[in-house]
């Protein structure tokens, strides 16, 4: 690999990627910042990996730039580091809203009214989702045709699917990527939980209404992703005429489980426009 990697906050999801790819490049290939002072402390000892003297420090040393702040601290941020962005670098974004042409406006801005030339740096634009803590996260992500070489798309690649599954997308569906996987694993734990409670109403542990309902969501995600079959032939092969999951899916078809699944994704949607820079 050439060129280092480097993290710019150190929340949940920057934890999380930082320890997937460490696995496969290895400590020294990687350097990071956090404000927070215990956090670099920890980083450092849990995956030893050199923390850097702040966020511009970040930007001199790497190659590929990992912005893992909220989107409302990006200006700041990316005000910190334009000056030091040249066309070797990769900028990579994982903020709902942050377009790339944002990005690029912001820095270009930034670096005018300190030095009057406008950086040129690549954007790439990514939206991985939660299970990704746990190594099981999908990822969209987004770049320019012809921007990056085999090379460096290979190991932001990788980098992402060091937490899960990843696929490439246009930048104008990440407001659908979003819906598909950044904000719909609230929705499957909702339905666990959902399960789990009238079962326990039926009589079990809560714990192992949990279990159960959460093991079945596995598998049946499992069935989807290996069976090679449209998730709607596999519920219809469960169910059996005039037996019990029959009755169970026709109280969901009742009550319109497909409207309300599709009210749930356009209101997502909508924010996820609104969100847009």
């Amino acid at each position: 690999m050439n060129g280092m990697i480097g993290f710019i906050g150190m929340g949940n999801m920057g934890t999380a990627l930082l320890t997937g790819a460490r696995g496969a490049y290895g400590p020294e290939c990687f350097t990071f910042y956090d404000r927070h002072e215990e956090k670099r402390a920890a980083v450092t000892e849990k995956l030893g990996v050199k923390a850097a003297d702040g966020i511009a420090g970040v930007a001199k040393q790497s190659k590929y730039l990992f912005l893992m702040v909220k989107p409302q601290n990006y200006e700041e941020v990316i005000g910190q580091i334009s000056a030091e962005l040249t066309a070797d670098h990769i900028l990579i974004s994982v903020a709902p809203g942050v377009t790339c042409q944002w990005i690029r406006r912001v820095a270009s801005s930034a670096a005018e009214s300190e030095s009057g030339a406008a950086p040129d740096f690549r954007v790439v634009r990514a939206m991985p989702n939660t299970p990704a803590l746990i190594g099981c996260g999908m990822t969209g992500v987004s770049y320019d045709e012809g921007a990056l070489t085999r090379e460096e798309s290979d190991v932001i690649m990788e980098i992402f699917s060091s937490c899960g599954k990843v696929c490439r997308v246009e930048e104008s569906l990440m407001d659908t990527v979003i819906c598909a996987s950044g904000s719909s694993p609230a929705f499957y734990y909702l339905f666990i939980d959902a399960l789990a409670k009238r079962c326990v109403e039926l009589g079990m542990k809560r714990g192992d209404a949990v279990a159960f309902a959460a093991q079945t969501a596995l598998g049946s995600a499992r069935m989807v992703l290996e069976a090679g079959e449209d998730p709607s032939v596999l519920a219809e092969r469960v169910c059996s005429k005039g037996g019990t999951t029959i009755e169970g899916v026709r109280s969901l078809q009742a009550d319109d489980l497909d409207g309300i699944v599709a009210r749930a994704v356009d209101a997502t949607y909508r924010r996820a426009r609104e969100m847009r820079k």
